[in-house]
């Protein structure tokens, strides 16, 4: 387990930071994300890197102040995974029990895990775990699923085995306590792209994502829309989640009645409590207190207010797992090449210009829906206006778009009068003289 250098003083005084106004905060070190599920895998499955992998992250925990250890655990896709991960959690366990002994410091430790108990060794988690984080949400995504709906409904008439309640059971069923499982509120929605706009019920049918390359957006930039476009937020109480439609777009996501909702059916159920992901996209705490607001006689009250107050694994995932420092430095390599190409470019073609991403989100309102002129393979396409009044159009390489970055370039090399932009970030953008637009 390694800490970037550029990361360390940020882990480092994490704990401390949190803690001046909160002292009675527990605050877990996070270890892993969905990219690195082969790495652990092979990790948990030899006894001497499970060993290595263990010692290590029990003593980055006490080194930086962390109270336990959180873990994002992925689904075992073998019954050999199945076997090495429940050894895993059983020696991780031991370790955690024989370092309370040695020095009073007794660590959390808890996880992460799908919504379905499918292949996880269950019996194993109800034994070495404090609590599980189930991860309720995200059932439907604009990116695979062309058709507007709920992405964390509770109840789901329409897909029964693709809910929250359900998944709940059927962990509850599998013989995990319902006093070890919290329950995730998503503090961000999905935007679909309607295909047609007077559709715009819950199954109307959509082109793809919205707004972003995947559709994702956080609570605070959904409320500021709907408050843009004076949009009309909708409860429905049979999926308990909330949905919102203006222009083109349809936005599924949980609000104040929601949130309230689930918090109470992790009451009646004997939850443990719940967990949110991720506390900064809530907006002005307005989600937080909703949910904080909810009073009654339950594990949720009467056990010491861990979830609310820890700012928690999901709210501050540090990701760093042994292939942190691969993932990174192939991030940085994959910038560096898109840096020397542009540079490549313009020296081959030295009548292209280079703009930053600034100018050209404030020359398309952000590439607002209201400059959004249409979508091919490529991706969406905006209209916009520079400062000096020059119209453009620009083309927005999408993620799901089957062209690639050399078919990115080749097109900017056919393109008259074109300026090109690439960020540092990845965003790769076509700008065309307005001209051309016709």
């Amino acid at each position: 387990l390694s800490i970037p250098a550029s990361d360390e003083q940020s882990v480092a005084s994490f704990s401390a930071i949190v803690k001046q106004k909160n002292p009675s905060v527990k605050t877990l070190l996070s270890i892993g994300d969905s990219r690195i599920s082969p790495t652990f895998m092979s990790m948990i499955a030899n006894s001497s890197y499970r060993s290595s992998f263990i010692k290590s992250s029990i003593e980055t925990a006490t080194l930086y102040g962390f109270d336990g250890l959180n873990i994002f655990c992925f689904r075992p896709n073998t019954t050999s995974d199945s076997v090495n991960m429940a050894a895993f959690f059983q020696e991780w366990r031991s370790a955690i029990d024989s370092h309370y002994q040695s020095t009073s410091k007794k660590l959390i430790l808890s996880m992460c895990v799908y919504y379905l108990p499918i292949s996880y060794p269950v019996d194993s988690i109800q034994r070495n775990f404090d609590w599980v984080n189930i991860l309720t949400f995200d059932y439907f995504v604009p990116l695979k699923d062309k058709f507007a709906h709920p992405h964390a409904a509770l109840y789901d008439p329409d897909h029964p085995n693709i809910s929250t309640d359900y998944g709940i059971r059927q962990w509850i069923n599998s013989g995990l306590s319902p006093g070890k499982i919290l329950i995730g509120l998503p503090y961000h929605g999905w935007a679909w792209f309607l295909i047609n706009p007077k559709d715009n019920q819950i199954g109307a049918p959509a082109s793809g994502p919205a707004y972003s390359d995947d559709g994702s957006l956080g609570y605070r930039y959904i409320m500021g829309y709907v408050q843009s476009y004076k949009a009309e937020v909708v409860y429905n109480s049979t999926y308990v989640e909330n949905y919102c439609s203006f222009a083109s777009f349809w936005v599924a996501f949980d609000d104040v009645d929601a949130i309230r909702a689930k918090v109470s059916y992790a009451r009646e159920k004997g939850l443990r409590g719940y967990f949110v992901f991720r506390v900064g996209n809530d907006d002005n705490w307005k989600l937080s207190l909703a949910a904080a607001q909810m009073k009654g006689k339950s594990q949720l009250d009467t056990k010491k207010p861990l979830l609310l107050k820890v700012l928690l694994p999901l709210a501050f995932i540090a990701s760093l797992v042994i292939t942190t420092y691969f993932l990174r430095n192939t991030l940085l390599s994959y910038v560096r090449t898109l840096t020397h190409d542009v540079q490549n470019i313009s020296n081959d073609s030295p009548d292209l210009k280079v703009f930053k991403l600034a100018d050209i989100r404030a020359a398309t309102s952000n590439f607002s829906c209201y400059n959004k002129l249409g979508e091919g393979g490529f991706g969406p396409v905006y209209k916009g206006k520079l400062r000096k009044g020059q119209e453009i159009a620009v083309k927005r390489l999408s993620k799901s778009s089957n062209q690639g970055y050399e078919e990115f370039k080749n097109e900017g090399y056919m393109k008259i009068r074109l300026i090109i932009h690439i960020s540092s970030s990845g965003n790769m953008l076509l700008v065309l003289n307005g001209m051309q637009i016709l």
